[in-house]
């Protein structure tokens, strides 16, 4: 719509790499306030391991990346963070 506001997260998930985005939204009036990004590259062994394996690699790059939040970035005390997933390749959802 344009009207969010606040701290939001994206993951974007590609064949041998991933993009963690960090973006402050103000709003019609104040779009883009500030964007951060960090782009992990996945080893090899997880590419044919486990799903869970991949995703648990993919949690511990993200908790750092969120860990390393600037004073810009800070979430007020009791409220949630907002996280969009990418994904480019096809993904078969089962639960």
């Amino acid at each position: 719509t344009g009207n969010e506001e606040g701290l939001f997260y994206a993951l974007d998930l590609g064949g041998t790499n991933f993009r963690v985005l960090r973006v402050l939204l103000g709003g019609k009036e104040g779009g883009i306030i500030n964007q951060e990004f960090t782009e992990v590259s996945i080893p090899p062994s997880l590419m044919v391991g486990t799903s869970k394996e991949l995703f648990d690699f993919i949690a511990i790059e993200l908790a750092k990346f969120v860990a390393q939040e600037g004073e810009d970035f800070q979430v007020p005390v009791g409220e949630k963070r907002h996280l969009g997933f990418t994904f480019s390749f096809p993904v078969k959802q089962t639960s």
